[in-house]
């Protein structure tokens, strides 16, 4: 800033603007640049966009504050060239290219001389902030984007562009602003959904941030907006904001079901997803599987009755946490209790070696009968950590639940007073019944028993055990594919008028029919369930699993089989109303010990970031950690980060070993490498194994011992 502050003022430029939308990954920089003093001014407009402006006379002309974060010590290039960026290693192990600060391997000390042409007032404090005591959001390789220029001279030949006249250059096409009313509030809808800044009616809803998930809640959001019901292949093909707002003008209206309020009574239905709950519970006992635990990091200084008190609030708010289950004249039902009491389970004085066991032992089982199902603890060790522990049982929560009773805890943490809540869970699950009588719930069900009419293929994984031992003992593998690869797909997905779920889910399809020889596979995938706009703040167990049945046939190639995954999983997503536990009843499906129904394993698309919120005197962040459970075999996760796919496999260790899932991880990369370059290439043509694998199996062969894979041409 210290460097753009002159490179400014010699264009005869006030200030320097920015760029700034409200956002969990944003605030950081705000927060930065309040703490070292370089106020803005901001101007707010609609939907939360803001005109930011740093004036010159506001920015230091030399740096008094720094903070250094640092995986392995960086190391300066020898090259003579001082404008050429410095190496370093990041967290996954690559070279990237940055120029923050450079130090030494045998001390850390600052290269200043490197960083700046001019060092005659460069005498920083700096802050040396060790890599595990980073936090997560400011480990995003977006913040360690520097400028590749180190002295002020090659920043004065910058071209500089004033934007207050100009656009900056973008792949995107000139901005045009939404102008009839359609457009207008189908634009608030996708600010609303995407959490972007406001779109042009030349943007593509899938190409700005939209997947298939995210279209299935606009959808709902377009219904209760303009009363007209649209399915997600509309939004497919209509994807354009002018496009979509033309086909809403042009379609009938319908009338939209709002949920209403259900009339008070001492018990209450349940789901069908509770019901089978509920009696896992009582088969086997109080166990542990069920509970969806989240931890959150404290930086600053932590309220421990404010703690508790923000939590009681949202107890309070919510009657899901104030629920108990029983058997009612031979029914399973669920009671609201007027109040449930909180108590803040306080554990001070820790050492920092015992955080993971105090984080294993919070995590236990409930009981059913006794509200709340929720629970809390504090961790505050003596060298100053402060964790917050949350615990719910799934019979209540959900993935999405978890997240919201973070965003109400922070709300109230800060002292907010939230807006009552127009419905609560017991209405949903009153609204829902009803709807299982009509018309269009026979529709769905009819759609997933015809998927499944003919035998339910078992997938036959290579695994390490008798999957007998039933047990969820787990662990996580993560990996990532670079920004190569990813902008690759993502191009590749809107050629095809697809998502990047669906292409990495067919190459996913196409990994399992490797090692299994199978051509009928079936998958599992998440869908939030809140098909109603006033269901997203709710906390609750709305979420319904897909099983999504596809043949990956050999002769067929990849192009021509993203296309069926695409209709695959639209048409799933078009009939997702219809219970999952509902079609496990209908199939009569028999089940051995430690298996799922229909399915072992899932495929999930994350789609939220990790949540970061900001106080005067603190900030609460994610704080990862791994509770070695898996329900499933094992579950593929996704999601998009610093530009980056980033994935996990989660496993059961019974199953299956750390080696075998990170080579299953590196086919799965090899396959999209492969899908990348040439879609066209037949399933059959997909070379999965590396040369040195392949001689490592061809001998296991000779020597008559079992193959690792159901098939050996890869």
């Amino acid at each position: 800033m210290s460097q753009l502050k002159q490179v400014a003022a010699s264009e005869g430029l006030r200030g320097v603007q920015l760029d700034y939308r409200q956002t969990n990954k944003n605030n950081p920089f705000f927060a930065f640049l309040e703490r070292i003093g370089w106020k803005t001014e901001r101007t707010v407009g609609d939907n939360n966009e803001e005109t930011v402006m740093i004036p010159l006379e506001r920015i230091a002309d030399c740096p008094s504050y720094v903070e250094v974060y640092f995986e392995l010590p960086y190391e300066k290039q020898r090259s003579s060239d001082s404008s050429q960026p410095f190496s370093g290693v990041d967290r996954a192990g690559k070279q990237t290219k940055v120029v923050l600060l450079t130090v030494s391997d045998s001390a850390q000390t600052i290269a200043k001389e490197d960083l700046l042409g001019n060092t005659e007032c460069w005498d920083p404090e700096i802050h040396w902030i060790p890599a595990n005591e980073v936090r997560e959001h400011d480990r995003h390789l977006a913040y360690l984007t520097a400028i590749s220029f180190s002295h002020v001279d090659r920043l004065l030949e910058l071209t500089v562009y004033d934007t207050s006249a100009s656009q900056a250059l973008s792949s995107r096409q000139p901005f045009e602003a939404p102008a009839t009313k359609t457009e207008q509030r189908l634009s608030e809808l996708w600010t609303e959904l995407l959490g972007s800044e406001s779109p042009s009616v030349n943007d593509h809803f899938f190409e700005i941030g939209g997947n298939s998930l995210k279209a299935a809640s606009l959808v709902s959001k377009i219904h209760q907006a303009f009363g007209v019901e649209l399915s997600i292949s509309d939004l497919f093909a209509q994807s354009s904001l002018s496009a979509m707002a033309k086909h809403i003008d042009a379609s009938d209206t319908s009338g939209f079901e709002a949920i209403s309020l259900s009339e008070a009574r001492k018990y209450y239905p349940v789901l069908s997803a509770q019901k089978r709950l509920f009696l896992l519970h009582e088969l086997r006992g109080e166990l542990d599987e069920y509970n969806m635990p989240g931890v959150i990091l404290v930086e600053g200084h932590a309220d421990i009755e404010q703690v508790e008190a923000a939590l009681q609030v949202i107890v309070n708010r919510h009657e899901s946490l104030r629920t108990s289950f029983a058997w009612v004249d031979g029914e399973i039902v669920q009671k609201i209790h007027p109040d449930s009491k909180l108590k803040l389970e306080v554990f001070d004085h820790a050492l920092d070696n015992q955080i993971d066991r105090l984080i294993r032992d919070f995590v236990r089982p409930f009981r059913l009968s006794e509200p709340p199902l929720l629970r809390a603890g504090f961790i505050r060790t003596v060298s100053g950590k402060q964790i917050v522990l949350i615990d719910m049982h799934h019979i209540i929560s959900d993935g999405v639940s978890l997240g919201n009773l973070i965003h109400d805890f922070a709300r109230a943490y800060r002292g907010e007073i939230m807006p009552p809540l127009r419905v609560q869970f017991k209405d949903y699950v009153v609204w829902q019944q009803e709807r299982l009588q009509s018309d269009a719930m026979e529709e769905h069900r009819q759609f997933w028993l015809d998927s499944f009419s003919s035998p339910v293929p078992k997938l036959n994984m290579p695994v390490q055990e008798n999957r007998s031992a039933a047990l969820n003992e787990g662990a996580v593998l993560a990996f990532r594919g670079d920004r190569e690869l990813r902008r690759r797909l993502t191009e590749y997905a809107s050629e095809k008028g697809a998502t990047l779920f669906m292409v990495l889910l067919s190459a996913y399809y196409v990994l399992l029919s490797r090692y299994s020889g199978q051509e009928d596979i079936v998958i599992g995938t998440p869908v939030a369930g809140r098909i109603r706009p006033e269901l997203e703040p709710l906390i609750g167990m709305f979420v319904n699993t897909l099983a999504l049945r596809s043949l990956p046939a050999k002769d067929k190639s990849f192009d021509e089989y993203v296309t069926e995954i695409k209709e695959l999983t639209l048409n799933a997503l078009r009939h997702q109303e219809y219970p999952f536990e509902m079609l496990v009843q209908e199939l009569d499906i028999q089940l051995q010990p430690g298996q799922n129904p229909l399915f072992n394993t899932m495929f999930a698309m994350q789609n939220m970031d990790p949540f970061l919120y900001e106080f005067a005197d603190a900030v609460l962040s994610v704080y990862p950690f791994d509770f070695g459970k898996s329900r499933f075999d094992f579950t593929l996760q996704a999601r998009e980060l610093d530009e980056e796919l980033d994935f996990t496999i989660e496993y059961k260790t019974t199953l299956f070993s750390q080696e075998a899932m990170e080579r299953l991880s590196t086919h799965y990369i090899r396959i999209l490498e492969q899908a990348a370059n040439n879609p066209e290439t037949l399933l059959q043509d997909i070379r999965v194994l590396g040369d040195e694998e392949r001689a490592v199996i061809a001998e296991r062969m000779r020597a008559n011992r079992s193959p690792e894979f159901a098939e050996f041409d890869f």
